[in-house]
C-alpha cells in the first residue's frame, strides 16, 4: 500500500530561493544528504551563526507543489499539513524530550521528527479536504492546545520546512486521515480601519487575551470603584473594543473573554446570564445602532487604552522584544533583503511589528536608506 507520505512537493535550494523543483516527500524525509550540516547547526551556540547556517539548508513546502513562493503560487495541494512544536513555546512540558513518543500514539500522525535545531519537533498530518487547509489547521490547533502549543504560522499553506535530520524519526505510512474542521477565527477588520497601526493594536489585544485565557482570569467581573459603587467592566471592555476595532472584531474578541468567565468560577444561572453571548450581543447592538444614527455612545467614549489599563491592574502585561525586528531592518539597509525575509519567516516575526519598527527608523535615515526601507515596507503591505 502506498505511503501517505509518498507525494510530490516543492523544494528550494535555501530560504532565499524562489525557484522550486519537485521532490518526493518520503525520500526527502529519509535522506541523510545534509545530516552533517544539521549537526553543525545543533553544535553552534552563537544564535546569529546558527541562523546563518540554517538559512543555507534546502527547504520544502510540505503542503504542495508551487510555482514560486507564496500561497498564491500553489499548483496542487499534497493533502498534508506540517506543524511545528517549539520548546520555547512549551517550557511548561516537563517531559518535552519524550513528546515525540507521546505524539506518535495519535493515529493521524504520519511523521514526527526533530527540528533542525534539535530543540523541537515537526509533525505531518494527512487532511481530508486539501481545499480547506486553514479550517483543518484550526481544528488541529484546538485539539492540541490543551497540552501543546503549536506554531500558528503553520496555518500558511506555503509554509517552508527546512531540512532536518532525525535517525529515530517516527513514520506511520498508513496514518488515518484527519477530518475535523473549524471555521477560521481570524478576525476581519472593517475595511475603513484596515491599516498597519490597527493590526499592531489587534496583535497586542490578542496577546493579552491569550494570557487571560491561560490564567483563567475573568476581567469582566464588576469591581469596586473605591467609593461604595462598582465599575461595570462588562460594558467598559466591550465599548473599548468596539470603538477601536468595529463590530465584528469586537464581538469575536469579547466572546473569548466571556468564555473565560463562564469557564472559571461562574456557573450558576444568574451569572451565566451576565456573561452570556446574548448579553454581549445586546450591548453591541446598542453601540451599533448609536453609531449608525451618529449618536453618542450610550456607554461613553472609551478607547483601547481602557482595556490596557484594566489588564495592567490585573498584572496582565504585554512587552515586545524589538531586537529581532531591528536586526531585520539592519539586513534590509545592508542590501540583504533575502536574509531579512528569512529572519521574518524563521523567527515568526509579525509583519505589523516590523512595519511599525520601519516607520520608527525612516525619519532618522538618509534618502538612500529611506528608499530601501520604504521599498521593503511596500512589499510587506501589498
Amino acid at each position: 500500500m502506498k505511503s501517505v507520505l509518498d507525494v510530490q512537493v516543492s523544494a528550494y535550494k535555501n530560504y532565499y530561493s524562489k525557484d522550486p523543483r519537485t521532490v518526493n516527500l518520503l525520500k526527502w524525509l529519509n535522506s541523510d544528504k545534509y545530516a552533517d550540516k544539521v549537526l553543525e547547526v545543533r553544535k553552534e551556540t552563537d544564535k546569529s551563526k546558527r541562523d546563518s547556517l540554517k538559512s543555507q539548508l534546502p527547504v520544502i513546502t510540505v503542503s504542495g507543489l508551487f510555482d514560486g513562493r507564496g500561497s498564491d503560487k500553489l499548483i496542487k495541494h499534497s493533502g498534508l499539513i506540517a506543524i511545528d512544536i517549539d520548546y520555547d513555546h512549551n517550557r511548561d512540558i516537563i517531559n518535552f524530550g519524550d513528546l515525540k513518543k507521546e505524539i506518535s500514539k495519535l493515529d493521524e500522525i504520519a511523521y514526527c521528527g526533530l527540528s533542525v535545531s534539535g530543540n523541537g519537533y515537526f509533525c505531518i498530518i494527512k487532511i481530508a479536504d486539501p481545499d480547506d487547509h486553514i479550517s483543518h489547521f484550526n481544528a488541529i490547533y484546538e485539539d492540541f492546545k490543551e497540552w501543546i502549543n503549536i506554531d500558528q504560522s503553520c496555518s500558511d499553506v506555503s509554509r517552508l520546512r527546512g531540512y532536518s535530520y532525525d535517525p529515530e524519526a517516527y513514520f506511520n505510512h498508513d496514518a488515518e486521515t484527519y477530518s475535523k474542521k473549524l471555521e477560521s477565527e481570524k478576525i476581519l477588520l472593517p475595511e475603513s480601519k484596515l491599516n498597519q497601526d490597527l493590526a499592531y493594536e489587534l496583535s497586542k489585544v490578542e496577546s493579552l487575551i491569550k494570557q487571560i485565557e491561560q490564567k483563567g482570569i475573568c476581567i469582566l467581573a464588576p469591581q469596586s470603584d473605591g467609593k461604595g459603587g462598582y465599575i461595570n467592566y462588562f460594558e467598559n471592555v466591550m465599548v473599548s473594543l468596539f470603538n477601536t476595532f468595529g463590530e465584528k472584531t469586537a464581538y469575536n474578541l469579547f466572546l473569548r473573554l466571556c468564555k473565560v468567565c463562564l469557564d472559571t468560577e461562574f456557573n450558576d444561572q444568574k451569572r451565566y446570564h451576565r456573561y452570556s453571548p446574548e448579553s454581549a450581543r445586546k450591548i453591541l447592538d446598542r453601540l451599533v445602532q448609536s453609531d449608525k444614527n451618529y449618536k453618542p455612545s450610550p456607554f461613553g467614549k472609551k478607547t483601547i487604552a481602557s482595556f490596557y489599563r484594566l489588564c495592567k491592574d490585573l498584572n496582565i502585561t504585554y512587552k515586545i522584544d524589538w531586537k529581532p525586528y531591528n536586526d531585520t531592518i539592519e539586513f534590509i539597509l545592508d542590501g540583504r533583503e533575502d536574509y531579512a525575509t528569512y529572519m521574518l519567516e524563521e523567527n515568526d516575526l509579525k509583519v505589523e511589528y516590523l512595519v511599525r519598527a520601519i516607520n520608527e527608523y525612516i525619519p532618522k535615515l538618509s534618502s538612500d536608506h529611506k528608499g530601501k526601507l520604504i521599498s521593503y515596507k511596500q512589499k510587506l503591505t501589498n
